[in-house]
């Protein structure tokens, strides 16, 4: 995704905050994953894990947003097509992340966490 921004120096320097927030969401993804597919959960321990992983993970979608306002505000419109497009890519709730970036481009950003 960094490679195909084309992303120039002043950009470069917001990258790094987004692409963190990207890992770490990833990451308590994963974990969060392996927690509610343990061996010894019984039905209702399986449910209580994937509720908090869902809710986990828009709260890791709203550090993600955070942290990507700056960088996507920087962008021209051919890169923040890109941004949008690539950005689908990186997360489960792909639609809510590509409708906040869309929100930024028409100044609806303050919608954020309306749904």
């Amino acid at each position: 995704m960094k490679t195909s921004l084309r992303l120039n120096a002043d950009q470069k320097k917001l990258w790094g905050p987004f692409e963190s927030s990207v890992k770490d969401g990833a990451k308590a993804r994963v974990v969060a994953l392996q927690k509610e597919q343990g061996d010894n959960l019984s039905p209702m321990d399986r449910l209580n894990a994937k509720a908090e992983r869902y809710a986990q993970s828009g709260a890791n979608l709203d550090k993600m947003v955070e942290a990507a306002k700056p960088l996507y505000e920087s962008l021209d419109d051919a890169q923040k097509h890109t941004f949008v497009t690539l950005g689908r890519m990186l997360v489960p709730e792909r639609g809510r992340f590509a409708k906040e970036m869309r929100h930024l481009r028409t100044g609806d950003g303050d919608q954020h966490g309306a749904e």
